[in-house]
């Protein structure tokens, strides 16, 4: 992609020597690989430039409108990056854009979180590292953004571009938007987030927890996703406190899981990606005959609850026919029922996981 191709990038605040080098610097606690491929798809891949975005879907003509104030998700590899515009000035001279940026993790402050244009001074603002940058407006870049956000006017539309999910969405027009909105006068304050130690942890056989050690976050403003495919998320909403010692995430089947936490109103990702194994319970046990023809699962450490595990009582050795243990397996035993005089093999699985704790162990009733 050349030069030309990166005018857009100036929207987003990142200079062209950085797109081509391609120096993406993530603060050490958010280095996600995921997060960092959807700037780069967003801000590089995707045209580099909001709106490339805008390219997508097909939309009503902006009409009489004379001021406008739409919101855009651009979502990669379950990161997504927030974008609002808004329009001041429609069909004159004077029009004026502000764009807000809400990035998925914490990125280098060279990224704009602000960006101003503003025709008839002819000049572009950018907040980045912690204060404005002005230069003269390039006005080609102008006309290819105001060309798109005039596509859309109400309602919402969802598309996909280039590997990238977006939606556009919060429509309003001709909105009461203010002259400071788009004066570079009031530095723009980042979103705060609570201050919390966590980290996800298995608790039991099939218990996923998130652990804190100092901080809270309130009910309702705090999101976890487990998913069985790292990169991939599913937030739901935590409707109780985050707060010590615990918060259960509630149970799971056996499998690999990745566990995230994210605060929702910032953004601000806590941890993501943390591996928990759900695996089968511990337990040693085996098969017993009890009296003349009775069969048992002499448990010596361990138990299943019940519907957790199955046997298998099999008149022919490698062949199953296995049956759901309907009481909890634990000491001193289990009986399996009565048999008549012949040959068994017992066997025993945990039901989830289909762990065999042993096989085809030989039993005669005489």
């Amino acid at each position: 992609m050349g030069t030309e191709g990166l005018k857009g990038g100036l929207l987003f605040g990142a200079s062209k020597e950085k797109v081509l080098s391609g120096r993406w610097e993530i603060s050490p606690q958010n280095r996600h690989p995921g997060a960092v491929i959807v700037i780069v798809i967003v801000v590089a891949a995707v045209g580099v430039g909001s709106y490339f975005l805008l390219k997508g879907g097909e939309g009503e003509d902006i009409g009489e409108a004379t001021s406008l104030d739409l919101k855009l998700d651009a979502t990669y590899m379950g990161e997504t990056l927030t974008m609002r515009f808004r329009v001041k000035n429609i069909g004159t001279p004077n029009v004026k854009i502000r764009i807000d940026y809400l990035y998925p993790i914490e990125v280098d402050p060279g990224f704009a979180s602000v960006s101003i244009l503003d025709v008839g001074e002819n000049k572009k603002w950018d907040y980045r590292y912690d204060e404005w940058d002005v230069e003269d407006l390039d006005m080609e870049e102008y006309l290819e953004l105001k060309e798109h956000l005039d596509r859309w006017v109400r309602g919402e539309t969802n598309y996909t571009y280039d590997g990238a999910t977006v939606r556009i969405y919060d429509i309003v027009v001709n909105p009461d938007l203010p002259d400071s909105l788009f004066q570079p006068s009031a530095p723009p304050q980042p979103p705060s987030y609570p201050a919390v130690a966590a980290t996800s942890a298995r608790y039991g056989d099939n218990t996923i927890r998130i652990n804190v050690s100092t901080g809270s976050i309130p009910a309702n403003e705090w999101a976890y996703s487990i998913s069985t495919t790292e990169g991939s998320y599913t937030w739901i909403t935590g409707t109780s406190e985050l707060a010590a010692p615990y918060v259960s995430l509630g149970t799971y089947a056996y499998g690999t899981y990745f566990v995230s936490l994210k605060h929702i109103d910032s953004g601000h990702i806590y941890f993501w990606d943390q591996m928990i194994t759900i695996s089968y319970p511990a337990i040693s046990a085996a098969s017993a005959k009890h009296g003349d023809n009775e069969i048992r699962i002499n448990v010596l450490t361990g138990s299943i609850p019940a519907n957790e595990w199955a046997y298998s009582v099999s008149a022919i050795a490698g062949s199953y026919s296995w049956t759901t243990g309907t009481s909890e397996l634990a000491a001193p035993y289990v009986s399996l029922g009565t048999y008549a005089a012949g040959t068994y093999y017992v066997s025993l699985k945990h039901f989830d996981s289909g762990h065999i704790y042993f096989w085809d162990q030989t039993i005669t009733i005489s």
